[in-house]
């Protein structure tokens, strides 16, 4: 993350996952944009991620599966801005994260759990 960093802050504030998805982007000199509907609606998600340029996506598997169901037309229209795909909450299953690269081949997806990375699960 760096200056030119913008991350989409989705989850509410009693999440654990507040200190990944705020602080590293502030910390870095980045930006952070907050929609309170984001973390329950995909499509508000994908609108998000589109009408403020969105680099860094950070997620619950859940809520990752739910967008590329949902909405994967307008996921796919936030690759050209989307850098990272972040799982926070464990192994990303393999199915999740091949179809993550399908609809965004230049976005990196990553998962990390407990502050370290992951592998991707069956």
């Amino acid at each position: 993350m760096n200056g030119a960093t913008i991350v989409l802050f989705k989850d509410p504030p009693a999440q654990a996952k507040i200190d990944h998805e705020v602080f590293a982007a502030l910390i870095a000199g980045g930006t952070l944009v907050c929609n309170g509907r984001s973390y329950q609606d995909s499509q508000c998600t994908c609108d998000m991620l589109n009408k403020h340029s969105i680099s860094v996506l950070m997620s619950s598997i859940q809520q990752l599966q739910e967008l590329l169901e949902e909405s994967p037309e307008l996921l796919k229209a936030a690759s050209r801005t989307l850098k990272y795909v972040v799982s926070l909450d464990g192994e990303l299953p393999v199915a999740v994260h091949d179809k993550c690269s399908t609809l965004l081949p230049c976005t990196s997806i990553r998962s990390v759990c407990d502050g370290s990375e992951a592998p991707c699960s069956q």
